[in-house]
């Protein structure tokens, strides 16, 4: 192997490039942000049919949580962790700053 993990960013359009990438993944991790237009995009994402056959690999991030907010919910999907701010992060643990000052898993994320 090249490397153990491979992170790609990809549109919120369910074009051919993006089923095949979300169809190869071992873990998919969407990244869900507060608003009207994020919620209206998660849940025409939910509607997918092909949801259905990867729920078993999504699970969310909520970013940039809003105390109060509940946003739209993805039936049968775990919640790995909110990140309501980023504070002073440091660029040699990025991921650890983001994990101790919020509730976040960063191993659940990886496995």
């Amino acid at each position: 192997d090249v490397c153990d993990y491979i992170v790609i960013d990809t549109g919120s359009t369910l074009d051919d490039v993006n089923k095949a990438v979300l169809n190869s993944a071992d873990r998919i991790v969407i990244i869900q942000r507060s608003g009207e237009l994020a919620d209206a995009k998660l849940a025409l994402f939910d509607k997918q049919m092909m949801i259905n056959e990867l729920r078993e690999k999504l699970c969310i991030v909520k970013n940039f949580v809003m105390q109060g907010t509940k946003g739209y919910e993805l039936v049968n999907v775990p919640v790995a962790g909110e990140v309501r701010g980023y504070g002073n992060l440091s660029h040699k643990d990025l991921l650890g700053c983001i994990e101790q000052e919020n509730n976040l898993e960063m191993s659940y994320l990886l496995t």
